[in-house]
């Protein structure tokens, strides 16, 4: 991409690869630690073994920093410092003056921002060289050898905002690079991001949620009920289930500074609760031990617990009071209609809006009949006669299920098919 856009040569892009994967050839061989398994995998060692033989790795099509940074998330959902991406949630300078820290303490973070660094390097004011120079210098210091620093020019190279997005829990954070930009431009891009982060942080959210309360309704064994709360509470200290005589827990793994995902408990000591800790005893019999975090700001235990607290109880199933509370009202429907209708009147309305207006009629029209079934085909009818144009994104309401959810304060249910949603709600 740095390359079609003019921002470096193609012997730049040739030698810029070659440096990242000599880069991370040496770090594979000497990390021994939480993400080793990660360098084992067939592909990643493909990726690794084509060093001398780029135009072969292009041609098939691979995305290799994509790849490693798509599959190192899959096997860690949660590789955070907390001290440096749950503070920035404003605009900052990147600067290199002096001594530069590299900011990697194994082998597998120097790999990450190794990665970074090539990828957004030319686009915030790197020139390939200095790329390649670094690293190169970097690698050669580091290896065996811990944190060290670089010797570099002072500049700036553009700016940075990093949002930590929470929706029952931590769902992640999301970066953005810029430069060059103007200063009135600043507000809309960190509007831009807010929304777009907040949007998947809730559609995350929401999936982890109704993936627990369905698995809760079967007979799980209490691993598999282990796994599954965690993805909910996340983060947290530490888990532990009991039901009878059995009983299993996992606490949050670090490596370094970086959460590395957690760890299985395996002795005793390893059960021992602390006095900030909770316990919620859930309908199938399962007592669910919970230690939050008293290390980072952004988690305050007394908040942790209610809020885990609140999301757990929804997910295990509500008194038949909670449901008649959580109903969808006429007059609440009637009420969103009337808001959305004079939204659509603007002249510059939103194909989002225009797409919740068009929800909230179908729901309002089969009020009664607690259940509406909504398909792409006829969004698209829909977005297609308001607009007057043909419309080729937008409509596919099975990627808005955490937008709709939302929209009617979660009181409607929705499930999904290839093409369709149906969404249901108790009218009483």
């Amino acid at each position: 991409m740095a390359q079609r856009a003019g921002l470096v040569t193609a012997t730049e892009a040739v030698d810029l690869s070659k440096t990242l994967l000599t880069h991370g050839i040496d770090y594979a061989a000497w990390y021994q630690g939480r993400y080793k398994s990660f360098f084992s995998e067939s592909r990643i060692k493909n990726i690794f073994e084509q060093l001398n033989d780029l135009e072969h790795l292009a041609a098939s099509g691979v995305d290799a920093a994509a790849y490693c940074v798509d599959r190192l998330f899959e096997f860690f959902p949660a590789p955070f410092a907390p001290e440096r991406h749950l503070e920035s949630q404003a605009f900052q300078s990147v600067k290199l003056s002096g001594d530069v820290e590299y900011f990697a303490r194994t082998p597998w973070l120097a790999l990450a921002e190794a990665i970074d660094l090539t990828a957004i390097g030319p686009w915030v004011g790197f020139y390939a060289p200095d790329i390649i120079s670094l690293l190169e210098t970097l690698r050669k210091l580091t290896l065996g050898k811990g944190l060290v620093g670089a010797r570099v020019e002072q500049r700036i190279l553009g700016e940075k905002i990093a949002i930590p997005f929470f929706s029952n829990g931590l769902q992640g954070v999301v970066f953005g690079f810029f430069h060059g930009i103007d200063q009135n431009q600043k507000d809309l891009m960190y509007t831009t991001l807010m929304q777009y982060g907040q949007t998947l942080a809730d559609a995350y959210a929401s999936l982890r949620m109704q993936r627990l309360t369905e698995m809760f309704g079967r007979h799980l064994h209490l691993d598999g009920l282990a796994r599954e709360i965690l993805n909910v509470v996340s983060p947290v200290k530490k888990l532990i289930l009991s039901r009878e005589r059995g009983r299993i827990g996992y606490a949050l793994l670090t490596e370094h500074n970086y959460w590395a995902g957690y760890r299985r408990l395996a002795a005793a000591p390893d059960f021992e609760r602390d006095t900030i800790g909770f316990t919620i005893d859930s309908p199938n019999g399962v007592a669910i031990y919970i230690e939050p975090l008293t290390d980072v700001p952004n988690f305050h235990h007394q908040f942790t617990h209610i809020r885990i607290e609140m999301c757990l109880r929804r997910c295990f199933g509500a008194s038949a009071e909670s449901r008649r509370a959580d109903a969808l009202s006429n007059g609440q429907l009637n009420d969103l209609h009337s808001v959305f209708s004079a939204v659509v009147e603007e002249q510059s309305v939103s194909l989002a809006k225009l797409r919740q207006f068009y929800i909230i009629s179908r729901v309002q029209a089969k009020w009664e009949d607690g259940r509406v079934n909504v398909t792409n085909f006829e969004m698209k009818q829909f977005l297609e006669q308001e607009l007057g144009k043909e419309v080729k994104t937008g409509y596919q309401v099975t990627s808005y299920v955490g937008e709709i959810e939302k929209m009617f304060d979660n009181r409607v249910e929705i499930r999904k098919t290839r093409n369709s949603l149906s969404i249901s709600w108790n009218t009483h």
